[in-house]
């Protein structure tokens, strides 16, 4: 999705907020199409570590009245990840993500609209078995996890791991005459985050899990 990606030294919350205390990185889209016509790209590749295939299009359309759009996606899936010498028990993870975007452009300006969706789920590593400070010191010199023979290769997730997905819409406009250039920008996101748990039972619902939004 990057067209340009740059970087910003200093101080810059007064414009992108308190966590760019130190500088920021801005990854912007590809300018959206303002010839007639429609252009695709599309990625592909494979880590081996993981037996993780990956695939991402992007569809650009554009037309002579001044209205563009874009849609794309990509995913991506993988199994039990593995060290030198053993496996990576309940490493499985798959994500995927979807997007579009609608603008319309005339002369001295722009409105534009895009909403975006990022799905993401995988289990989290444990290989650690131990009651003791004793046992815990000689698991963490020894040269594999105590676990490391029960696993298997596997694309299924299993407890613990964790689920998380994203929502962001933005709605902006940029306006540019002899009078100067005004930029307006409003987003919306949403962040839901769920983690689940060795649990006793069949208990099919998080442990921990909490909904972000933010303006």
């Amino acid at each position: 999705s990057a067209g340009s990606i740059s970087v910003i030294r200093g101080a810059a919350s007064a414009r992108y907020g308190p966590d760019a205390i130190g500088g920021v990185i801005l990854v912007e889209p590809p300018p959206m199409r303002t010839e007639p016509g429609v252009v695709g790209k599309f990625l592909s590749s494979y880590n081996t570590n993981g037996n993780r295939p990956y695939a991402a299009i992007r569809l650009d359309a554009g037309s002579a009245s001044g209205f563009s759009s874009r849609l794309e996606a990509n995913a991506a899936k993988g199994n039990t990840q593995k060290a030198p010498n053993y496996l990576l028990g309940n490493t499985a993870s798959q994500t995927w993500n979807v997007g579009a975007t609608v603008a319309k452009e005339w002369d001295g300006g722009n409105i534009y609209t895009s909403w975006h969706h990022h799905d993401f789920k995988a289990g989290v590593f444990y290989g650690l078995n131990h009651n003791t400070p004793d046992e815990f010191i000689a698991q963490f010199h020894a040269d594999r996890p105590v676990t490391a023979d029960v696993w298997e290769s596997s694309y299924e997730i299993d407890r613990p791991y964790q689920d998380v997905t994203h929502d962001i819409g933005v709605l902006g406009t940029n306006l540019d005459g002899d009078w100067g250039a005004i930029e307006l920008k409003y987003a919306f996101q949403i962040n839901l985050r769920r983690e689940y748990e060795h649990v006793r039972g069949d208990n099919p619902l998080p442990q921990y899990g909490f909904t972000l939004r933010t303006h």
